[in-house]
């Protein structure tokens, strides 16, 4: 396919032509292919998400057959989609019927071991930074995703990586 739309140079006027060339011939099929699973207007937004990969791609004119890649690249776009779609209808909550509250440990001390541990993790919850405490808490116990939590706080994914990740270690050295 490379050779078809003769892509010589990876300059960035060959690449706009090479990505011209490819819209114009493979844009109906894949608009096709998409629309046997989303509505058209999210068809088009996949193939945008297509054609921006694709002007991503280091090595693009290398692509051996790029209908295949295309066609690749737009069905893991749609498990992406489809991944992230359904994470929003997971179950936040428990029914208590469903959960064994009680404590496995018949030893007196082991139990008291626990409580000594949870309360020493629920002291170092309360010391965390406030927006720490709060990306934690909306990650681990209302099950947000990241970006959701970066909308809710205004900030970066990045931030909240890192307001969680320094909640973790935190934690972790909590029960160490």
């Amino acid at each position: 396919m490379a050779a078809e739309l003769n892509v010589v140079s990876p300059s960035i006027a060959n690449r706009q032509t090479f990505l011209e060339r490819a819209y114009t011939r493979y844009a109906p099929s894949l608009k096709g292919y998409l629309m046997r699973t989303v509505s058209e207007h999210e068809a088009e937004d996949l193939m945008h998400d297509v054609f921006v990969r694709m002007a991503k791609h280091k090595g693009l004119g290398m692509i051996d057959n790029l209908q295949a890649f295309m066609f690749t690249t737009a069905t893991n776009l749609l498990r992406d989609r489809w991944r992230r779609a359904n994470a929003k209808y997971a179950p936040v909550w428990v029914n208590s019927e469903d959960v064994n509250l009680e404590s496995g440990a018949q030893d007196p001390c082991e139990v008291a071991d626990w409580q000594e541990q949870l309360d020493r993790v629920s002291a170092e919850i309360n010391r965390l930074k406030e927006k720490s405490r709060h990306a934690f808490e909306l990650s681990r116990l209302y099950d947000r995703s990241y970006a959701q939590i970066a909308d809710e706080m205004a900030v970066s994914v990045s931030m909240i990586e890192k307001h969680i990740s320094s909640a973790l270690v935190r934690l972790r050295r909590a029960v160490a």
